[in-house]
């Protein structure tokens, strides 16, 4: 019950963040530096968090080790890129297009986890699953019909 809090600050600054990055886009401030900083940020705010919290330095020291993995290694790096790919598409349709339509279509990635996690990890997707996926996809097509 206590992932209720979790969920809560997630769609707050989830719903927050594109507010904010679009004010920055509309002050003629470039996606590169607003990666840069949001980077910077984030690996601070880690940072300290890590330093304060004995339990993660923990979880650190032994989760190095496993690093050795090639596949491990390629994941990371793919994610990097990826992550690095996504978020920069993500600024460039929120200066470009709308930001309630921006925000709702970029929200759609679930779809492709539900579809990977079929294809990778054999989960299998129900009934309720497939209805979401069309309820999805049905939103995105009445989004775009209403430009």
């Amino acid at each position: 019950m206590y992932f209720i809090i979790y969920y809560i600050i997630i769609l707050f600054f989830w719903g927050l963040n594109p507010i904010f990055y679009r004010v920055l886009l509309d002050n003629n401030i470039n996606y590169i530096s607003i990666l840069l900083c949001t980077c910077f940020l984030y690996f601070i705010t880690l940072l300290i968090f890590i330093l304060i919290s004995k339990k993660h330095q923990n979880y650190i020291k032994n989760d190095i080790i496993k690093f050795n993995n090639k596949k491990i290694i390629l994941g990371a790096i793919i994610m990097g890129i990826g992550g690095f790919l996504a978020q920069y598409s993500y600024l460039y349709v929120i200066k470009y297009d709308k930001l309630h339509i921006s925000a709702v279509l970029s929200a759609c990635y679930p779809i492709v986890t539900v579809l990977l996690a079929n294809l990778y990890y054999n989960e299998i997707i129900s009934f309720y699953r497939l209805c979401g996926i069309i309820l999805v996809i049905s939103g995105i097509f009445v989004i775009n019909i209403s430009k």
